[in-house]
């Protein structure tokens, strides 16, 4: 019941509404429970916060490795077509890659821009 869960979450809810409450629902109980576990300690809590950041800047660094993989592989493949001849216009119509100088590094006489994943 929605009347409930906003009694349940409005800070000047009297303790003895607040047990009623409790009783009355199971599901507000469980969610009772689980702000109890997480609101423990702050050792606790700093630890939670810790491993936060750690699953955050894992998944950043892999993301990153994902784009850095991804652009040499549009690298190397713009080197081998202009090997084998394939045009300027034809390599950046399949690689995304474009000339200019913009914060770029530059590719067999191509440029790809630091902040733009090539499709």
């Amino acid at each position: 019941d929605l009347h409930r869960w906003l009694v349940f979450f409005d800070k000047n809810t009297p303790e003895e509404t607040l047990r009623e409450i409790l009783n009355m629902d199971k599901t507000i109980q469980e969610a009772q429970e689980k702000i109890r576990r997480v609101s423990g300690s702050e050792a606790d809590l700093r630890l939670y916060e810790l491993r936060e950041k750690g699953e955050r800047d894992y998944a950043s660094g892999l993301n990153f490795a994902r784009r850095e993989g991804e652009q040499k592989g549009f690298q190397t493949s713009a080197r081998k077509m202009k090997a084998l001849g394939i045009s300027p216009e034809q390599i950046r119509e399949i690689t995304g890659l474009s000339p200019g100088r913009n914060r770029e590094t530059v590719i067999c006489g191509y440029y790809a821009p630091q902040s733009v994943t090539p499709r």
